[in-house]
C-alpha cells in the first residue's frame, strides 16, 4: 500500500542548533501514529515542518505521492493537512459554531457579491456549511454550546473544539499536538474514544504528539520516538516500553541503569518500580 506521508531525511537548524537530524518514517494510512520523545526532542519542530510553518534545510516531506517540502501553510491545508496545537488558539471573540465555519472551505469561497445577492445557489451552499459544522459539533460533543463564546468553555471543550475547527476543514491527514494536555483522567477516555471514532468511522488518518505514554499506548497503532532531534526508535505499543534506546532517553543514563537492574538492592527496587512505571 502507498504510504500516505513519507518525511525522508528531514534536517532542520536554528543557527547552530540541531533541530531534527536525518528523520526518516513514513504514515501509513489508516492508523494512529504517535510521536514520542523528552522535552526538546524535536516533536513539535517536526510538526511544524510538515504543515510548513518550518521549511527544511535538508530532506522531503511527501505526501500522497506529492513533494510538498516548499509548499505554503495553505497550499498543505487545501491538499488536506490540518493540525491542532499545544496551546489552544481559539478565536475568542467569535463563538463555538463560528469557529468551526471560520475554518470550513465552503465558507472561504463566498464571494463579496454572493454575500449581497443571497442567490438560491448561494443559500444552499451556506446551508449546507452550517449544517457539516453542527455535525462536528454533534460529534465532539458541543452541540448545545453551539451559540457560547468559544473561550467561555472549559478547559477541556476547548481542547475538542480545537479538533473539530481542525475537522472542518475536511483533512485527510489530521495532526494533534498534545490533544489530552491539562485534560484529567475522565477527559482523556473521552478524548481517547473521540480520537478512535474520527479515525474509524471518520475515515482520517492520525498522526499525534501526547506526553502520556497511557495515553500513548492505549490509543496508537504504531510509535515513533524521537531525541534529540533524531529517531531513535519505532514499534509498536506492545514493543517501545521495551527499548532500551527509549528507556535511556526518557530517564537518563543513571536512572536507566537503574531500570535495567544494575543494583538490585531492596531500596532500588523500589526506584526501579516507580521508573518502571514512569514509562509504561
Amino acid at each position: 500500500m502507498t504510504n500516505l506521508l513519507r518525511i525522508e531525511q528531514a534536517t532542520l537548524y536554528f543557527g547552530g542548533l540541531r533541530a531534527l537530524y536525518d528523520v526518516t518514517f513514513e504514515h501509513r494510512g489508516d492508523e494512529i501514529l504517535a510521536l514520542i520523545g523528552p522535552n526538546g526532542a524535536g516533536k513539535t519542530t517536526l510538526f511544524n515542518s510538515i504543515t510548513g510553518m518550518y521549511k527544511l534545510d535538508g530532506g522531503r516531506i511527501i505526501f500522497q505521492e506529492k513533494d510538498i517540502s516548499n509548499m505554503r501553510p495553505y497550499e498543505r491545508v487545501h491538499l488536506g493537512i490540518a493540525r491542532t496545537f499545544q496551546n489552544i488558539r481559539l478565536y475568542s471573540e467569535l463563538t463555538v459554531l463560528e469557529n468551526l465555519l471560520l475554518a470550513h472551505p465552503g465558507c472561504n469561497r463566498e464571494t463579496i457579491w454572493g454575500s449581497l445577492l443571497l442567490g438560491k445557489n448561494f443559500r444552499r451552499n451556506r446551508k449546507k456549511v452550517v449544517e457539516d459544522c453542527e455535525a462536528i459539533l454533534e460529534l465532539i460533543g458541543l452541540s448545545d454550546q453551539a451559540t457560547q463564546s468559544a473561550t467561555s468553555l472549559p478547559y477541556g471543550k476547548q481542547r475538542l473544539l480545537e479538533i473539530g475547527r481542525a475537522l472542518a476543514t475536511d483533512p485527510v491527514l489530521l495532526l494533534l499536538d498534545e490533544p489530552g494536555a491539562g485534560m484529567n483522567t475522565v477527559e482523556k477516555a473521552e478524548l481517547t474514544s473521540l480520537i478512535k471514532t474520527i479515525a474509524k468511522d471518520r475515515k482520517r488518518h492520525i498522526l499525534l504528539i501526547e506526553h502520556d505514554m497511557k495515553f500513548v499506548l492505549n490509543i496508537s497503532d504504531r510509535i515513533i520516538v524521537l531525541d534529540h532531534g533524531e529517531k531513535i526508535a519505532e514499534g509498536s505499543p506492545e514493543e517501545i516500553p521495551k527499548n532500551e534506546d527509549v528507556v535511556e532517553a526518557y530517564l537518563g543514563k543513571q536512572n536507566f541503569e537503574l531500570y535495567s537492574g544494575h543494583d538490585a538492592s531492596p531500596a532500588n527496587l523500589d526506584n526501579e518500580k516507580s521508573i518502571a512505571e514512569e514509562i509504561k
